[in-house]
Protein backbone atom coordinates (compact mmCIF):
# COMPACT_ATOMS: atom_id res chain seq x y z
CA UNK A 1 0.00 0.00 0.00
CA UNK A 2 2.82 2.40 0.86
CA UNK A 3 4.43 1.70 -2.53
CA UNK A 4 1.22 2.70 -4.32
CA UNK A 5 1.01 5.94 -2.34
CA UNK A 6 4.66 6.80 -3.07
CA UNK A 7 4.26 6.02 -6.75
CA UNK A 8 1.14 8.16 -6.97
CA UNK A 9 2.91 11.07 -5.26
CA UNK A 10 5.87 10.75 -7.63
CA UNK A 11 3.62 10.80 -10.69
CA UNK A 12 1.87 13.92 -9.46
CA UNK A 13 5.20 15.69 -8.93
CA UNK A 14 6.46 14.68 -12.37
CA UNK A 15 3.66 16.67 -13.99
CA UNK A 16 3.53 19.42 -11.40
CA UNK A 17 5.42 21.83 -13.65
CA UNK A 18 2.94 21.84 -16.54
CA UNK A 19 1.32 25.29 -16.80
CA UNK A 20 -2.41 25.31 -16.03
CA UNK A 21 -3.28 26.65 -19.50
CA UNK A 22 -1.69 23.55 -21.04
CA UNK A 23 -2.73 20.73 -18.86
CA UNK A 24 -5.41 20.86 -16.23
CA UNK A 25 -3.81 17.61 -14.99
CA UNK A 26 -5.07 15.38 -17.80
CA UNK A 27 -4.08 16.76 -21.19
CA UNK A 28 -0.27 16.40 -21.08
CA UNK A 29 1.95 13.41 -21.56
CA UNK A 30 5.56 12.57 -22.27
CA UNK A 31 6.26 11.48 -25.85
CA UNK A 32 9.31 10.21 -27.69
CA UNK A 33 11.15 13.27 -29.06
CA UNK A 34 11.76 11.34 -32.29
CA UNK A 35 7.97 11.45 -32.91
CA UNK A 36 8.03 15.26 -33.12
CA UNK A 37 8.87 16.82 -36.46
CA UNK A 38 9.31 20.31 -37.78
CA UNK A 39 8.18 21.86 -41.04
CA UNK A 40 8.07 25.57 -41.73
CA UNK A 41 6.60 27.46 -38.79
CA UNK A 42 5.08 24.39 -37.09
CA UNK A 43 5.94 21.47 -34.81
CA UNK A 44 4.05 18.26 -35.56
CA UNK A 45 3.23 15.27 -33.39
CA UNK A 46 0.80 12.52 -34.43
CA UNK A 47 -2.04 14.36 -36.22
CA UNK A 48 -1.49 17.59 -34.26
CA UNK A 49 0.42 20.75 -35.11
CA UNK A 50 1.38 23.86 -33.17
CA UNK A 51 3.18 27.06 -34.07
CA UNK A 52 6.90 26.95 -33.29
CA UNK A 53 6.76 30.16 -31.26
CA UNK A 54 4.48 28.39 -28.75
CA UNK A 55 7.09 25.73 -27.91
CA UNK A 56 8.40 25.76 -24.36
CA UNK A 57 11.55 24.22 -22.89
CA UNK A 58 10.96 20.99 -21.03
CA UNK A 59 11.64 21.02 -17.30
CA UNK A 60 12.81 17.40 -17.28
CA UNK A 61 14.69 17.23 -20.59
CA UNK A 62 12.06 15.00 -22.22
CA UNK A 63 9.46 15.98 -24.80
CA UNK A 64 5.82 16.44 -23.80
CA UNK A 65 2.63 17.37 -25.63
CA UNK A 66 -0.65 18.68 -24.27
CA UNK A 67 -3.77 18.13 -26.34
CA UNK A 68 -7.34 19.18 -25.71
CA UNK A 69 -10.37 16.92 -25.75
CA UNK A 70 -11.40 18.47 -29.08
CA UNK A 71 -8.18 17.68 -30.96
CA UNK A 72 -6.09 20.84 -30.54
CA UNK A 73 -2.47 20.82 -29.42
CA UNK A 74 -2.38 23.24 -26.48
CA UNK A 75 1.34 23.15 -25.67
CA UNK A 76 4.52 21.40 -26.62
CA UNK A 77 7.59 21.06 -24.42
CA UNK A 78 10.85 20.22 -26.14
CA UNK A 79 13.80 18.60 -24.46
CA UNK A 80 17.01 19.68 -26.11
CA UNK A 81 15.66 20.37 -29.59
CA UNK A 82 13.95 23.78 -29.40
Amino acid sequence: MLNIILLSAALILVHDWYPKECCEERHCKAVNCAEISSLGDYWYWDSYRIEKWKAKPSMDGACHVCTSDNGVMLCIFLGGQS
